[in-house]
């Protein structure tokens, strides 16, 4: 039994269709990563994640943030972001004295909770 024919524009809508899903699927390498866990530091810092970057580079950063917290005896601002390597760390409280950040180069992402 014969197939009808396929009409052009019906072709080309299946091929369009197909790029599509091409393009958007190796769009961007970076997106589909995986946050790394990273683990924890001696100070305010826990649950550290990584993507883009490794975790010595994210638990570094995460350490200078802290260490600025601590030059300055403060917490983390919920308005102004913090400028740490590099990073740009925004935080939201989550409780008393215990926040979330979120730390951002480009793709690379830093998270942590930090509290006391």
């Amino acid at each position: 039994m014969k197939k009808p024919p396929q009409s052009r524009s019906s072709v080309r809508h299946a091929i369009k269709g197909s790029l599509c899903v091409l393009v958007l699927s190796a769009a961007s390498p970076s997106a589909a990563q995986e946050f790394n866990s990273c683990g924890k530091l001696e100070s305010r810092v826990f649950h550290i994640t990584a993507r883009g970057l490794a975790c010595e580079e994210a638990k570094e950063v995460a350490q200078a943030y802290d260490d600025m917290l601590n030059d300055k005896s403060s917490f983390p601002s919920t308005k102004v972001p913090m400028e740490v390597r590099g990073f740009s760390c925004r935080s939201r409280s989550v409780g008393y004295e215990s926040y979330k950040v979120r730390c951002t180069k480009g793709r690379q992402v830093i998270e942590f909770d930090w509290g006391v």
